[in-house]
Formats: structure tokens, C-alpha cells, sequence
């Protein structure tokens, strides 16, 4: 049974308006049909060499990685299906962890034996910073956020970066913090060392950073943000297993979005329709990519036009407001980035 912490209001009203908000966006019962895609790799279509999505945007384009058949991996944005390496070639190993409606990658890459935060347009790369670190989100207006090691504070710490400066955000009296999501106000989420030890989720809004709490265990960490402000991400769910659940935190109330009947789950991503993709193990232990949505968690393996396919979806890293789901899989034993699209009313 889902499980919610309160946090200003009673655990009936936390309830209520959970179901209030879900009501008000529940989505037509309609059949749909799903087209899987094999988004390939740089080394062509039957290399071993693997590939990794991790985000996608409104125009269906995808940002991750690909390795060109030796054992570095290189940044990628997939456009109509079609892959482009990202940065200069041949470069340093490269990851795109995200992607905006304009079609800017960020991620990181490896110059020498650090990682520095990186902003990738066609075959330039720019480091956010000199010092090491990452970059996770990106939004429309081109404000990145990851997490960078402070040179003053001798700790990383949560960045945000516009029009070329970067700014280092606080922590919750932690040692720590990393920024892992942004919408399009400007909201950031992520998580951070406390002054209690442990790491919570927090969300970042006008200077302030607020601790968002846990599903009852002593971390909880927030992977992104849609555009109404509802966060996602997973949290320990109690202190004496290190079993991590998928949440949603909305409305003041995290609600935990259980499993796919094994012991851990996490939730990756979130649309403005409410839907959610992530991973969770079942009841064999396997880890499978999931879609949440109308209150309940689908195993994308589940899906009739996967059957017999020789796929395996592991994770599912993004998802878009049409419903197209990006992510990382096993084909016939190889490691590959994937994209389904729903067709609704289709069958």
C-alpha cells in the first residue's frame, strides 16, 4: 500500500488530495499500441558496442551516450532516429545526461583524468567549469544545474549556470549538495547532506533551499521536476534495509509509488501530464523499467509489442509530455538505448 509523509496537514487530508489531484488529470482508459525503436549506436546497427538514452525533448529528440565500437563512450543526440556524436571527433569520453527544447546537450566529459560539467553544441564542447563535476538538467531558457567542486568550500556543491557565470548554490547544513533537475521557472531540485548526517531531497526556489524530508528512512534523494512543481525521485523507506522507493512529492505530501514487487525502486522522470518513468526490481530480483501512471506502476517489459523481441528494459531515464519513453536496455545481449512511443486508441 502507497505510503505518505505528511508534512503540513493531517494524513487524511494528504490523502484527499492526492486523489483530488489525481482525478482532476486522470487520462482516457483508451487501448494504445507502442512502437519500439532500436536507437542503434555509433558503430552501426550490428555492433556490439553499446548505447545509453537519458532524456528527451518535446520534439521527440534524445541525449546520452554511445560507444563507437572500442570501450569510451561518447555524447549523442538522436534526431528523427538518427545519431550524432556530440563534441569534437576523435574527443575525450563524453556522457549527455539532458537535453532542452532547443536541442542543447549537457552532461560531462573527460579531458584528462577529471570530469568537468559540460555544455555540448555539434562538434564544440564547452566546460561549465574547471573544476570537476557534472551537469544533469538543462531548461528552455538555458539555465544548467549539476554539482561542482567548490574550491572555497573544499566540498561539492550544487551549481546552477547562465549566460556563461556559475553559481554555487547552499546545502541543508550538510557536507554536500547536487542539483539534479530544473523547470522552466527556475526551479532546481536535488539532494543534500543535512545537519543530522543523512541526505534528503530538496527543492531550490528564490535563494532557498527546502528540505522536501524522506518516505521514513534517513535519505531520500530528487532526480527532477515538471513544470507544476511535482518533483520525483526515490527514498530510503525506513533505517534498518537500505531499500529505496520511487516518490512523488506534491502539494506539500511525498507518496510513495511502491515496486514492481521486488525491494527498490526509483523514479527518473516526470512529464506535465503527471506520468513517471524510473526502474524498480521485481519479484526475481531483475531491474525493470517502469511507467506510473493513474495511480498504478507498469513493467514495460509487460508490454505486448516487447514480447518475443529478445528486449530487456532495464530503465527508463525520460519522458515527454506526448508519452514517448526513452531509456536503456538488453537486446539479444547487448546494452542499447531505446524509445517507445504510445499510439492511444490504436490496437
Amino acid at each position: 500500500m502507497a505510503r505518505v509523509r505528511t508534512h503540513r496537514y493531517g494524513k487524511w487530508a494528504a490523502a484527499l488530495v492526492l486523489l483530488l489531484a489525481g482525478a482532476a488529470r486522470a487520462e482516457p482508459q483508451a487501448h494504445e499500441h507502442w512502437t519500439m525503436t532500436d536507437l542503434g549506436t555509433l558503430a552501426g546497427p550490428d555492433s556490439p558496442a553499446g548505447s545509453a538514452a537519458n532524456a528527451i525533448n518535446e520534439r521527440g529528440q534524445v541525449a546520452g551516450a554511445s560507444g563507437p565500437g572500442g570501450t569510451d563512450a561518447y555524447a549523442v543526440r538522436w534526431t528523427g532516429g538518427v545519431i550524432e556524436p556530440l563534441g569534437p571527433q576523435p574527443g575525450p569520453p563524453s556522457v549527455g545526461t539532458a537535453i532542452n527544447n532547443a536541442g542543447q546537450v549537457v552532461g560531462y566529459y573527460e579531458p584528462s583524468a577529471l570530469r568537468l560539467p559540460a555544455l555540448f553544441e555539434g562538434s564544440q564542447v564547452r566546460a561549465l567549469s574547471q573544476a570537476p563535476g557534472f551537469a544533469w538538467g538543462i531548461n528552455d531558457h538555458g539555465e544548467v544545474v549539476g554539482r561542482v567542486f567548490s574550491v572555497s568550500k573544499r566540498i561539492a556543491v550544487a551549481f546552477s549556470y547562465l549566460h556563461g557565470t556559475l553559481r554555487e548554490l547552499s546545502t541543508l547544513g550538510g557536507d554536500f549538495s547536487d542539483a539534479r533537475g530544473i523547470n522552466n521557472r527556475g526551479v532546481i531540485v536535488g539532494s543534500s547532506a543535512t545537519t543530522g548526517g543523512g541526505a534528503h531531497a530538496f527543492i531550490y526556489s528564490s535563494g532557498a533551499m527546502r528540505d522536501l524530508g524522506t518516505l521514513g528512512g534517513p535519505d531520500s534523494s530528487a532526480s527532477a521536476i515538471n513544470e507544476v512543481d511535482e518533483v520525483v525521485g526515490s527514498s530510503r523507506i525506513d533505517s534498518t534495509t537500505y531499500n529505496r522507493h520511487a516518490f512523488l512529492y506534491s502539494m506539500h505530501w511525498m507518496q510513495d509509488l511502491g515496486t514492481l514487487g521486488g525491494a527498490s525502486s526509483g523514479a527518473n522522470a516526470i512529464n506535465n501530464r503527471g506520468q513517471i518513468v524510473g526502474s524498480s526490481t521485481t519479484a526475481s530480483g531483475a531491474e525493470h523499467a517502469f511507467l506510473y501512471r493513474r495511480g498504478k506502476m507498469l513493467d514495460l517489459n509487460a508490454l505486448p509489442e516487447l514480447q518475443g523481441t529478445g528486449w530487456t528494459l532495464v530503465t527508463a531515464n525520460g519522458i515527454n509530455d506526448a508519452g514517448q519513453i526513452v531509456g536503456t536496455g538488453q537486446h539479444n545481449g547487448f546494452t542499447r538505448a531505446f524509445l517507445l512511443t504510445p499510439h492511444p486508441g490504436r490496437r
